[in-house]
């Protein structure tokens, strides 16, 4: 059968499975009408004005925030774009057909193990912990929950493609025939560890590679402002290698400025994206106002070897190499290997410049999706490990003393979010040891500025902590359960016990936090208004989320507050997360903007000023607002930061953006 549905439809066969995410959609509601309840969802999202709404859908309660739709969705359904929310390739197509089994194909091409779970049931009904450790085992899903496999089976089920019933997941009649005839995926390497055969880097580039070993790692620039343009519908690499060809013979820069430009890019951009082809070591300057490419880019371009172009980048930029073997041992997401990247001598990288990496090495072919926010290396990347000499780690920082409260010792805490975050993911899971997991969730809260004690023990609660809100403290009774595989039974719960507990501290909350909780828990806590589930994984990620933008306790509230589910508890912290990096990304883009006024052999007015207006202009595919612009150019002017001088509206640096940093860093380390 066809998998091209009607005259120049989408699609629907499966992507390559290194480029299928691993986490399917999910929304509000029963499962049993998701399908129903998908076409006004997506409408609503389509017509939304901007990605920080609400909106307001028939057959549910009340406005929905666009920014928890669209994370429930996932990108195989939508994607956000310059603040807007827009619909996937063929999504629009089902929605004028609203047909369950095209919903399903359109899944299976963008989700792993969508079709693939009908094949798994063609010899016979299995149970979703059956189909689990299948899972696991023949695609390598690394599922210790089902929550994901119950969210695929939901889909499934409201299709009519599989029923559920005795306790076990059944194959349709619907569900055999699509299954009969469904091309199916699988992963292109299996074998921990294994690697595939890569080329040799080319010799010039094996030059700069080998000079690390005698200059030191010291060269490479921290490029902490790369951007790399990918506009719709053209690869990044597409765009790299025409601008670095167009230097073959000698450019000048208003030349390379002009081909990004025809890429969409601001005339603002177009100067970043030409800095950072010098950051990526591809142009030279070779003239005034005139660049060449650099006999590494003649190589790369001479091999054609997207291999290549990642050694060149690792010669010239720090943490790119670094990448690969932080991941060797598993995925990780942006806001965690930010988080390690300090553990390599300098100030840590943001979580945008990690992305910016990630989406280059993915497009080299080195990296790939695990899941919405996680990358994993490819069997292409762990075959180039050994090709580049890294950075070695080192423990930077000393060692921080958390204030307790009662009469504990003081107790030196890890000296990375990222070794706290680690330790709570494994910890959940080692139910022989619960106190392991007991001082992991004392130490996250503390990372988070709580005043947290370990307690345990007969009759008490395993944690108490005080989250220190302005008008009153909030006490916290904390209960820790692991569980080494599956979520945690509602008979290791005891509400009465719950109480007790809480009395005993006089707190107003019991947070129950686990790797997963049956559904019962769930329900109880819905029901109690004491009573706050909270997922381990959301703790370690707010750990780490903290780590680059701190959260204050009013946004911390998100993780105890007992109105909330424990599933949405992650999308509103990272809501404060993208906030507080906007801000951040705003002061950012001003000091790049005025650094380049600085640098520009042409400045646009004599004495490098420039005035709100015309940052704003250049600035304007970022949606700042001038008011904000404003702000930002104040706060950096005043007294206290003094890294900008103003002239009759208009404003200048008083030297480099490092200068910038460092007056930054001056003001906050007053502060310590």
């Amino acid at each position: 059968m066809n998998y091209h549905v009607g005259a120049g439809a989408a699609d629907y066969g499966p992507f390559a499975w290194r480029d299928r995410i691993q986490t399917v959609p999910s929304l509000p509601g029963s499962g049993e009408q998701w399908i129903n309840n998908l076409t006004p969802l997506l409408r609503a999202l389509a017509s939304a004005g901007q990605a920080d709404e609400a909106v307001t859908v028939a057959g549910f309660n009340g406005p929905i925030a666009v920014a928890e739709l669209v994370k429930k969705l996932g990108p195989s359904l939508v994607a956000r774009r310059d603040n807007r929310v827009v619909l996937a390739e063929g999504v629009e197509q089902w929605i004028h057909t609203s047909d369950p089994e095209l919903l399903i194909l359109h899944l299976h091409r963008h989700v792993r193990l969508v079709g693939e779970l009908l094949s798994l049931l063609s010899d016979g009904p299995c149970s979703h912990d059956d189909l689990r450790v299948v899972a696991n085992a023949r695609y390598g899903m690394n599922w210790d929950a089902l929550d994901q496999l119950r969210k695929r089976t939901t889909w499934l089920r409201a299709s009519g493609h599989i029923e559920l019933y005795g306790g076990a997941v059944h194959l349709t009649t619907a569900g055999a025939a699509l299954s009969a005839w469904l091309p199916l995926g699988e992963p292109e390497d299996m074998a921990p560890g294994s690697v595939t055969e890569v080329a040799k880097a080319h010799p010039v580039i094996g030059q700069i590679l080998e000079s690390l070993n005698t200059q030191g790692h010291g060269v490479r620039t921290e490029a902490r402002s790369l951007l790399l343009a990918s506009p719709d519908g053209v690869g990044q690499l597409e765009v790299l290698s025409k601008a670095t060809y167009a230097a073959t013979s000698e450019v000048g820069e208003e030349a390379l400025d002009e081909l990004f430009q025809r890429y969409g890019l601001a005339l603002a951009s177009a100067r970043q994206a030409r800095a950072s082809l010098r950051f990526l070591g591809l142009i030279e300057r070779v003239g005034m106002g005139r660049w060449s490419t650099t006999a590494a880019a003649r190589a790369w371009l001479e091999s054609n070897d997207d291999l290549d172009l990642v050694r060149i980048v690792h010669a010239n930029v720090w943490f790119i190499g670094e990448i690969l073997h932080e991941l060797h041992n598993g995925p990780a997401d942006a806001a965690a290997l930010a988080a390690r990247s300090t553990q390599y001598g300098r100030d840590g990288l943001r979580v945008p410049g990690i992305r910016t990496r990630f989406a280059l090495l993915r497009a080299c072919g080195v990296l790939e999706k695990f899941d919405h926010q996680r990358f994993q290396l490819t069997p292409v990347g762990r075959a180039l490990l050994n090709d580049l000499p890294c950075a070695d780690r080192v423990e930077t920082g000393s060692q921080s003393t958390i204030p307790t409260s009662g009469t504990e010792p003081t107790v030196q805490e890890p000296t990375t979010a990222a070794r706290i975050a680690d330790e709570l993911i494994e910890a959940m899971h080692d139910s022989r040891h619960p106190t392991r997991f007991e001082v992991a969730v004392r130490d996250a809260l503390r990372y988070l500025g709580l005043e947290a004690e370990h307690l345990s023990g007969s009759a008490q609660t395993d944690v108490a902590a005080i989250l220190p809100l302005p008008a009153e403290k909030l006490v916290l009774a904390v209960e820790a359960k692991t569980s080494a595989d599956g979520p945690v039974s509602d008979h290791e719960v005891s509400s009465q016990g719950l109480r007790e507990h809480r009395a005993k501290i006089s707190a107003a909350t019991t947070v129950l936090v686990g790797p997963e909780f049956h559904r019962r828990v769930h329900a109880d806590a819905a029901a109690d208004s004491c009573l706050a589930v909270l997922h381990a994984r959301t703790l370690a990620e707010a750990v780490l989320l903290h780590s680059q933008a701190p959260f204050s306790p009013h946004e911390l509230q998100a993780l105890f507050a007992t109105e909330m589910t424990a599933d949405d508890r992650g999308a509103e912290l990272q809501q404060h997360h993208e906030a507080r990096l906007r801000q951040l990304g705003v002061l950012n883009a001003v000091i790049m903007q005025l650094d380049l006024e600085m640098r520009d052999e042409n400045p646009m007015y004599d004495g490098n000023w420039l005035g709100p207006n015309e940052i704003r202009r250049d600035l304007r595919k970022l949606g700042i607002l001038h008011e904000t612009i404003v702000q930002a150019l104040q706060f950096l002017s005043s007294p206290f930061i003094d890294a900008l001088e103003e002239h009759k509206g208009r404003y200048r640096l008083v030297g480099p953006a490092e200068l910038v940093a460092a007056r930054l860093q001056s003001a906050m380390k007053s502060l310590q």
